[in-house]
């Protein structure tokens, strides 16, 4: 009887017992539920801002890259620009040398020299230095007339006389 008594006391009691035990498992169950589900909320939380962050980095680095383009571009350019600037330059350099050798090359057509007239030289004398024939000094007159003027006797010492080309005949 007392093992009765002590069952249906151990049963009376141990029913408080099991039924604090299990409202006390029951409330360790549902904060575990609580804490699990704020983990994965933070969890979450965190792939999403972590995610976002990738996508902003990732969207950065896509800017700077494209910035970087642009401006390897500008520099290309800007390189190109200035190479068509120095070939226009030379291309202006070469047209005046080439302008300079044909207008030289056309008042020299027909011409043999330039002769400066120096002290106590005479047509005569130039003629036979250029044509080894004194008698042709009237081509060189004729050549000069704007230069000597109407008296072939009166050349001056510094004058530039053209010797044209002696005639065939």
């Amino acid at each position: 009887m007392a093992e009765e008594k002590k069952g249906f006391f151990e049963n009376l009691f141990g029913k408080k017992e099991d039924k604090a035990a299990k409202e006390a498992a029951e409330k360790a169950a549902a904060a575990a539920e609580e804490l699990k589900a704020k983990a994965e909320a933070a969890a979450k939380e965190a792939k999403e801002k972590a995610l976002a962050d990738v996508a902003e980095l990732k969207a950065k680095a896509e800017e700077a890259a494209k910035v970087a383009e642009d401006n390897a571009k500008r520099v290309a350019d800007a390189a190109a620009k200035k190479a068509e600037a120095e070939a226009l330059k030379l291309e202006y350099e070469a047209r005046k040398v080439a302008d300079k050798a044909a207008a030289a090359a056309e008042e020299m057509k027909g011409l043999i020299a330039k002769h400066t007239v120096a002290e106590g030289e005479t047509l005569s004398q130039i003629a036979k230095h250029y044509y080894d024939n004194a008698n042709l000094y009237v081509i060189i007159y004729e050549a000069n007339k704007d230069v000597i003027g109407p008296d072939m006797d009166l050349i001056k010492v510094g004058m530039v006389l053209d010797i044209p080309v002696k005639p065939e005949n």
